[in-house]
């Protein structure tokens, strides 16, 4: 495809749907992966039409979900929710699986609902340690709102920084080139998997593949119920990360956001516990197991 008619294709994705979904379909165009995404069932019809048109095939499962987001997390949904039939009231969302073609579009949806994990991870571009360690981490993610931070951080440990290549927790900001869990912040796979994705989607707007990119870089102050924290531009040092307070985003705006932008800087010393400070005053203590202190290279 020419250059330009690729440009074209990209900006009139970009003027209809978010980044992360305008990333998938690239990806899913050009052969890397099955792409699955979820779409609201009164939107489903012109959506395939307009993926036809971009040379895509789609399959949909048979059924809908009505799904409750993630509470703190700005709207994001790691579960599927309740299932009913597609005839049944209320609205809800339909399962899309695109590809570049039929088969393999057929082949994912029907990998998914068997619960052939490793098939459906592979049809997903997703390396195969990280499939077996999503497999393995289902039954603790369900434990909470079935998000895999957590289980990855603990799998992971505190020699940061992190693989800026596995920070899957840029998506959570609608950025970022990783749409899986990695095994480990340390993945080398998965990091390669972002360096492929910013490759491709260079050949379509190389300044939106660098800002997608330069994402991943961001550290991340996790928290499961209480918001996810974006702090953009930090310097790591010794255990301490130093950072902007008006340069923090955040997924929720409440009593942890306001403390982080009280502070500068966060001092490390572990996973789950840092202080948050400014100069030599301690804000306040962040120690859970329900947070996490995600810092990449």
């Amino acid at each position: 495809m020419p250059g330009l008619a690729r440009k074209r294709r990209f900006e009139q994705l970009a003027a209809c749907h978010p980044t992360n979904k305008v990333r998938e379909i690239l990806l899913a165009a050009e052969g890397l992966k099955v792409a699955r995404t979820l779409v609201p069932e009164e939107e489903v019809a012109d959506f395939v039409r307009a993926m036809a048109a971009l040379g895509l095939y789609a399959a949909l499962h048979h059924r809908k979900y009505v799904c409750q987001p993630d509470a703190g997390k700005g709207g994001w949904i790691s579960r599927h929710g309740l299932e009913l039939e597609l005839e049944a009231a209320p609205a809800g969302l339909l399962m899309v699986y695109l590809a570049d073609n039929p088969t393999t579009a057929l082949r994912a949806m029907e990998a998914e609902h068997a619960h052939a994990d490793v098939d459906f991870g592979t049809l997903l571009g997703i390396p195969a340690c990280c499939s077996a360690f999503y497999a393995a981490s289902i039954a603790v993610a369900e434990q909470e709102q079935n998000d895999f931070i957590l289980p990855v951080l603990d799998n992971t440990g505190p020699r940061w920084p992190y693989r800026h290549g596995a920070n899957i927790a840029a998506q959570y900001f609608d950025s970022g080139l990783l749409s899986f869990y990695p095994c480990s912040f340390h993945c080398a796979a998965a990091a390669q998997v972002t360096l492929d994705s910013h490759r491709v989607l260079a050949r379509y707007d190389r300044v939106w593949a660098d800002e997608l990119l330069a994402a991943q870089h961001d550290a991340i102050l996790y928290t499961e119920y209480e918001g996810i924290y974006r702090l953009r531009g930090v310097r790591y040092q010794r255990d301490t990360l130093h950072y902007d307070p008006a340069r923090v985003e955040s997924t929720l705006d409440g009593v942890l956001g306001h403390l982080v932008r009280q502070g500068d800087r966060l001092r490390l010393f572990g996973p789950h516990h840092a202080l948050v400070m400014r100069g030599r005053r301690t804000v306040c203590e962040i120690q859970s197991r329900y947070a996490g202190l995600l810092v990449f290279d």
